[in-house]
């Protein structure tokens, strides 16, 4: 056995074993390796856990998405339809005419009319009330259901 040789007494069926220079030097080269795989290892576990999370809140919202998916087709559906009854509503104002006047002059009632006239001004608006130099009339005021209550607040 050479000097700087030392006895390392190992947990084997075998005995103990002699390492030279070269062997004991070879765990500690290993040693920074096996440190970065235990790292890469806890970091994979947690990585599986978060695979596991996300599997599982995908799972809740599967169902959603369905139900999502199901009520989008609805819709498209009904604005297919909303649309058609707009062009065919759009088509109908071609013979309505484009103001009151024209539908009036074509026979549509002005029920029917999609387009008022806009209002006039102020100073061009009827005054209301009745004829000027004629007596007015107005509404005799109703007779209380019940007695008058007065009530005094004191300071």
């Amino acid at each position: 056995m050479a000097p700087r040789d030392f006895l390392v007494h190992l947990a084997s069926d075998n005995g103990p074993l002699t390492l030279a220079r070269e062997e004991r030097r070879e765990p500690l080269r290993r040693l920074p390796r096996l440190e970065q795989l235990e790292k890469e290892h806890e970091h994979v576990r947690e990585l599986e856990a978060e695979d596991r999370r996300l599997r599982e809140e995908n799972g809740r919202l599967r169902p959603a998405l369905e139900k999502a998916r199901e009520k989008n087709v609805r819709l498209t559906h009904t604005t297919a339809g909303l649309q058609g009854k707009l062009e065919g509503l759009q088509n109908s104002l071609a013979v309505l005419g484009t103001d009151a006047r024209t539908a009036a002059a074509v026979g549509i009632p002005s029920r029917r009319t999609f387009l008022h006239p806009p209002p006039k001004p102020p100073e061009e608006r009827k005054k209301s009330g009745g004829q000027p130099g004629h007596k007015g009339t107005t509404r005799p005021k109703p007779a209380p259901n019940s007695p008058t209550l007065t009530f005094t607040l004191q300071a």
